[in-house]
């Protein structure tokens, strides 16, 4: 079973550089978002949703997901956060929302792959 990616970013280039990185990883199902009510709502659709990035300013150029990262944070959210705006400030008040990680969108694959490898390491898998 797939590990499911939730990325919410407005930009189509963006985007489309993001899913090419994460369609490298064999494990990885990227799922995208283009604004914040689509997140909210592909996240209903996907409740085994365990890695959400997201970009600063969705849409737009004005840090507006804060909102929605406190909102993911008080539901309990137990997967991995990843602040993935380009802007450094905004990635640093988005950790400050509740984002446990941070990165650039062309980071994005090499960390959630980073992330993906300390959960193997951590849970080994059982012995017969």
């Amino acid at each position: 079973m797939p590990i499911k990616v939730l990325v919410v970013e407005d930009d189509y280039h963006a985007q489309q550089m993001i899913s090419a990185g994460l369609g490298r990883l064999q494990e990885v199902q990227a799922i995208l978002a283009g604004t914040i009510d689509e997140a909210r709502m592909l996240l209903q659709i996907h409740p085994d949703t365990f890695i959400i990035a997201i970009d600063g300013c969705v849409p737009g150029d004005e840090l507006n997901t804060l909102p929605l990262i406190r909102e993911i944070v008080k539901s309990g959210f137990k997967g991995e956060l990843i602040a993935i705006s380009s802007d450094p400030w905004y990635r640093d008040e988005m950790r400050l929302a509740g984002c446990r990680h941070e990165c650039k969108k062309s980071w994005l694959s090499k960390l959630v792959a980073d992330l993906l490898q300390r959960i193997r390491t951590a849970s080994p898998p059982p012995v017969a």
